[in-house]
């Protein structure tokens, strides 16, 4: 077998599929961290149980009567595992990226566990806001996204100011926060996340620079002095994968970890030589995963003028 990449033997090829799998398991995207992973998802298809809100009664301590029960009788809610591939093709020319493909460090890895944590952030905003599938079997019966997770973009403190479009507010996060409260969510045992763009990133910058003293330029300056910290309770992820309408609106999103149920990625590796292609040789990588708003009321969709008014 000659001695050039193009050729390369059985074993350097598993090592390549090894290092990838191993890298990119390991790798978190941003959204991925925030949802739940269901060890026992492994169909292509999975449907969660609903019940209605439990409540405690009182019994006044009698003996004997008859247990007052309830059942999961609210509904379903299915969640599917959606398929993807990416693939990358050398030539013999390449050989000076080959030779490291097997490397963890290498560009070639690097650069598609990036397209890899893309795509999961991705997958993440879509089920965020998209309408569900539950109802009776199959379970694919189209159910809409409620209005009332939804924060209008002309959304001013506490109601609509028709006409009158606002940014990324204090008023917005913290009527996300309201909605859930109604909804009977403790937030106090919820882990709160609040992801936004690079656009509203940067323009609580600028306020947080033009009006130092007001209140919430000073919770913006302690964000961004330390960003771990979060703000207002809500760890916040910046993304560039944010939903964007047709009046070019961006869609901020507040939800806790609980909303997601995500199932464990399997990843498969090939490597393959082209004999059509000048023996050129491919590196693919497939990947199958799912991810499924679990409860509406933990997710809520805040619409966001960047050119609106931010106080």
């Amino acid at each position: 077998m000659p001695d050039t990449p193009l050729y390369m033997q059985f074993h350097f090829r598993e090592q390549v599929k090894d290092a990838f799998e191993a890298a990119i398991q390991q790798e978190v995207s941003k959204f991925r961290d925030a949802g739940m992973i269901d060890p026992d998802w492994k169909a292509d298809q999975v449907v969660f149980r609903t019940s209605q809100p439990l409540a405690f009664t009182e019994t006044t301590g009698q003996r004997g009567g008859t247990t007052q029960s309830g059942e999961f009788t609210a509904g379903f809610r299915s969640g599917f595992v959606r398929d993807f591939e990416c693939a990358i093709q050398f030539d013999k020319n390449d050989e000076r990226k080959l030779y490291t493909a097997s490397l963890p460090t290498s560009e070639v890895q690097q650069d598609m566990r990036r397209a890899w944590n893309r795509t999961m952030d991705t997958i993440f905003v879509e089920a965020a806001m998209a309408q569900a599938l539950g109802g009776p079997k199959p379970y694919i019966t189209v159910q809409a996204n409620p209005a009332f997770m939804t924060i209008a973009v002309d959304w001013n403190k506490v109601a609509i100011n028709a006409g009158v479009n606002s940014a990324m507010t204090i008023w917005k996060i913290q009527e996300a926060k309201r909605r859930m409260r109604v909804n009977e969510v403790d937030l106090d045992s919820e882990m709160l996340c609040l992801a936004i763009s690079p656009d509203m990133e940067m323009l609580w910058l600028s306020y947080a620079q033009t009006a130092p003293n007001e209140t919430f330029a000073r919770l913006i300056a302690a964000y961004l002095e330390d960003p771990s910290k979060g703000i207002l309770n809500c760890k916040v992820i910046v993304t560039n994968r944010l939903t964007v309408n047709a009046s070019g609106h961006q869609q901020a999103l507040i939800f806790t970890k609980r909303a997601f149920k995500l199932n464990s990625p399997d990843y498969d590796v090939r490597v393959d030589t082209l004999p059509k292609d000048r023996h050129a040789l491919q590196l693919a990588a497939y990947a199958k995963t799912g991810v499924v708003r679990r409860w509406d009321e933990l997710v809520c969709g805040a619409w966001v003028d960047l050119g609106g008014v931010l106080v």
